[in-house]
C-alpha cells in the first residue's frame, strides 16, 4: 500500500501504486514493503483520486472560444480541443487500468451500474471522467469492511527449562548516539539483525535543477522546460513549486527512457493551482533524469522550486 506520512497530511496513491507504505526522513519520504489496502478502501481512493483529477483539470481548462475574430476562435476552439484530447490520454494513462480492474472486481462481487459499464473505457470529456469517480465511490459504498489483514507470527519453541532461579542477563551498557539519525544500537537480541549491529540510513537525495529552454511559442501560448536529475536510494514524493505571472494549464513531468522502453505517467496528489502559482506532489519518484513543462500566457520568467 502506498501510504505516505509527513507533517501536515496522510495521502494515499490508491489505484496508481498499492504495494508501499512510506516513512519519513527530514523532508522526504522513504518507502518501505508494508500490507496492501482493502478492495472497498481502495476504490474509494481511487474514486478519490478521479475527483481530484477532474479539479485539477477543469482549473486548467482553456476558455471558451469567444472572439467576433474567425480566425481567432478557430484558433481558441482548436486549443479547446487539444485540452480535451490531453486529459482523456492522461486519464487513460495514469487511472485508466485501475479503474478497468476496479469494474471487474466490482462484477465479481454482483456489484454493476450501467452507465459505469459505458462510460469507463471511453468516458469522451472531463463530465464522463466524473460519472466514473462517482459511480465508483456509489459502488463501494455498497461493499461489505475489509477484513484487516492476517498477521502470521513464528512461534519457537524452548527446552524446558529447570524451576530454579535463574539469574538475569547482565544489563546492557548504556549507550549514547550522537548526530546520526536513523540508526539502531541492539544488545542481548535474539533473531533479527544481529546484536551490536549499527545501521545507518539512506543517504538524503541530490538534486541538480537546469534550464532547458524559455518562452517557446507553441500553439498560442510559451513554454518553458526544465531538466531535474534526481538521484535518490529509495522512491521519494517529489514536491514541486513554480511561479510566474500567469499559467495556463498545469504542470506537466515526465522521466527521460530508453528509446522504445515506453513512458511513464506520474500523477501528483495533493496539488495547488493558481494563475501565478502551481504546486504539485509527485510519488513514486526514483533515480533519473526528469523534464517539467510549463506553459505561460506571455513570455515570463519562470521559477521552479524543488524539495
Amino acid at each position: 500500500m502506498k501510504r505516505v506520512w509527513s507533517s501536515e497530511t496522510l495521502t494515499n496513491g490508491a489505484g496508481v501504486s498499492t504495494n508501499w507504505s512510506g516513512t519519513k526522513l527530514g523532508p522526504f519520504t522513504i518507502h518501505v514493503d508494508g500490507p496492501k489496502l482493502g478492495f472497498k478502501e481502495s476504490t474509494l481512493l481511487l474514486s478519490a483520486s478521479i475527483l481530484d483529477f477532474v479539479v485539477k483539470r477543469e482549473q486548467g481548462t482553456p476558455p471558451y472560444p469567444s472572439s467576433d475574430d474567425a480566425a481567432t476562435w478557430t484558433d481558441q476552439q482548436a486549443l479547446l480541443r487539444a485540452y480535451d484530447a490531453d486529459t482523456m490520454k492522461r486519464f487513460r494513462e495514469v487511472l485508466g487500468s485501475a479503474v478497468e480492474n476496479a469494474r471487474h472486481q466490482l462484477l465479481r462481487r454482483g456489484l454493476q451500474d450501467p452507465t459505469l459499464d459505458r462510460l469507463y473505457n471511453d468516458p469522451g470529456t472531463t463530465a464522463g471522467i466524473k460519472i466514473i469517480g462517482h459511480k465508483l465511490h456509489y459502488l463501494a459504498e455498497k461493499l461489505p469492511p475489509d477484513e484487516p489483514p492476517s498477521r502470521q507470527t513464528s512461534q519457537t519453541k524452548h527446552p524446558k527449562q529447570d524451576s530454579k532461579a535463574v539469574a538475569p542477563p547482565p544489563s546492557a551498557p548504556p549507550v549514547t548516539l550522537q548526530n546520526s539519525p536513523g540508526s539502531a544500537v541492539s544488545y542481548n537480541q535474539q533473531g533479527g539483525v544481529t546484536a551490536g549491529t549499527f545501521i545507518q540510513g539512506d543517504p538524503p537525495p541530490q538534486f541538480i535543477l537546469t534550464t532547458i529552454s524559455e518562452n517557446t511559442p507553441q500553439d498560442g501560448l510559451y513554454e518553458t522546460n526544465f531538466k531535474l536529475q534526481v538521484t535518490t536510494a529509495r522512491s521519494i514524493v517529489l514536491r514541486l513549486k513554480a511561479r510566474a505571472t500567469r499559467f495556463v494549464g498545469e504542470m506537466r513531468i515526465t522521466k527521460e527512457v530508453p528509446l522504445g522502453a515506453g513512458g511513464e505517467a506520474f500523477m501528483s496528489m495533493l496539488s495547488r493551482r493558481g494563475p501565478t502559482l502551481i504546486e504539485e506532489n509527485y510519488q513514486n519518484i526514483e533515480s533519473g533524469s526528469y523534464t517539467i513543462t510549463l506553459h505561460t500566457a506571455q513570455p515570463d520568467k519562470v521559477t521552479l522550486e524543488y524539495h
